[in-house]
């Protein structure tokens, strides 16, 4: 059975004040107006009606929306999540057998856990599989970094997702005529068929890009066994290219017009097309020579002469 909550119970898990709660129920906002308990389901009402207030939207706007029954859409995926039992860190740490000041770290760092800072079975999950690693070798600092970069990337993957759908998909049904409820129904059986592919496509991309990062983890490895210039011994430290690309002014070069390109073709995917290129072979270089700066330009490196500069730089990993 789902945990009822009472109105403090509420306060305590979102931060909001009582009466401020007591106000939002009033206008159906987060229950209905005659609602003494709560189930879980109100604690994420309560966190996206505290977005939208941040965000600067209006309390009528938000019931208007919550009325419309669109909410329900969004509940449907973060609901689950929210009424799992909530472990705090220290209880979380002792499960898995962790210090619980590094998984307090992990929690600031990739931002695991809910928002409340409880771990649900998922989050104990993830903190298990830390554990194995660090047990398989990787030190704490490595750990953190791993964790950081996951939570990154996939954040902007979700994010991604989210947008797409909605200018691509919620724009699109509006643009045909839908609102209100038959709006919503339509968003939320589109959601119900694209939501599981997701995981399957994350798992098939990253698949992909873990052969091309292996293929250039062999080359760091063989470089630094001969010694190769550039390479360095700081743990995490690595020598990477830095191209920059002056958008304003390359579609107006008489190149860019010769090549059929103007400010209305020089879209995202042009960009992405280029950028995602193949890498051309590196320039030879006699052993002593000194690396291309932007002093001393020179096929890929230093000023192109056509919007683009390019540099070496020394980058943490």
């Amino acid at each position: 059975m789902s945990e009822a909550l009472s109105i403090v119970d509420l306060a305590r898990r979102t931060g909001e004040p009582v009466d401020r709660l007591r106000e939002w129920r009033a206008l159906g906002l987060i229950s209905a107006p005659d609602q003494e308990w709560f189930g879980p389901e109100a604690v994420e009402r309560t966190r996206l009606v505290q977005l939208f207030v941040r965000r600067g939207i209006g309390l009528e706007t938000i019931a208007a929306w919550v009325r419309s029954g669109r909410m329900e859409r969004y509940l449907e995926l973060l609901v689950p999540r929210t009424g799992e039992t909530g472990y705090s860190i220290a209880e979380a740490a002792t499960m898995v057998g962790l210090d619980p000041a590094l998984v307090e770290r992990m929690a600031q760092t990739a931002s695991l856990g809910a928002a409340d800072g409880t771990f649900g079975a998922e989050d104990v999950a993830m903190l298990r599989g830390l554990k194995t690693s660090l047990e398989a070798g990787f030190p704490e600092d490595a750990l953190e970094q791993f964790a950081r970069v996951y939570g990154d990337a996939l954040g902007r993957v979700a994010e991604s997702e989210a947008h797409l759908f909605h200018f691509y998909v919620h724009h699109r049904l509006q643009a045909q005529g839908l609102s209100g409820p038959a709006l919503s129904e339509a968003m939320n059986a589109a959601g119900r068929l694209m939501t599981p592919l997701a995981e399957p496509a994350i798992l098939y991309f990253h698949r992909r890009a873990l052969e091309r990062a292996m293929r250039e983890e062999a080359v760091m490895e063989l470089g630094e066994e001969a010694a190769v210039p550039g390479q360095v011994e700081v743990p995490g430290q690595l020598t990477a290219a830095i191209v920059f690309v002056d958008l304003s002014s390359f579609t107006t070069r008489p190149a860019a017009r010769t090549a059929g390109w103007s400010s209305r073709s020089a879209t995202p995917s042009c960009w992405s097309s280029l950028i995602r290129a193949p890498r051309s072979p590196a320039p030879s270089r006699s052993s002593g020579e000194p690396w291309p700066s932007r002093s001393s330009p020179r096929s890929g490196a230093g000023s192109t002469g056509d919007g683009c500069c390019t540099g070496r730089a020394t980058m943490w990993a």
